[in-house]
């Protein structure tokens, strides 16, 4: 038997529901190789730092920006995501946070996306 509690058990997948939320625009329903807007509902801390991760249906990593959002002085973040060009058709959860060295990190809920296939019209899926 392995000797960290860790090496015993399964990680489970948890998703938080908070105040704090994700805008996108034009919507939730795009392309492979699209930019989205994506705005952060709810305030990050004063030196806080903003990161964003697309994830597949199962919950592993699909992609994120380079580097970070800035947070500016009213505490609100925005800036582009890039749909990765190599996204398959299906749903997606855009994740973000903002991380505190003295807050630690504060999750958004995520949202849901829908890469539609090539030739769907946003709205089919």
């Amino acid at each position: 038997m392995p000797g960290s509690p860790r090496d015993r058990y399964k990680p489970i997948f948890v998703e938080i529901s908070t105040y704090r939320h994700l805008d996108v625009e034009p919507g939730t329903d795009v392309h492979a190789g699209e930019t989205l807007t994506v705005t952060g509902v709810g305030p990050c801390p004063p030196s806080g730092e903003v990161t964003l991760e697309l994830h597949d249906a199962s919950g592993k990593y699909v992609a994120g920006p380079p580097g970070s959002y800035t947070i500016d002085e009213n505490r609100e973040w925005s800036g582009p995501f890039v749909v990765p060009d190599t996204a398959k058709p299906g749903t997606y959860s855009l994740r973000a946070g903002c991380a505190s060295r003295s807050w630690g990190v504060i999750p958004y809920t995520p949202l849901s996306i829908t890469v539609l296939a090539d030739g769907q019209a946003a709205g089919t899926a």
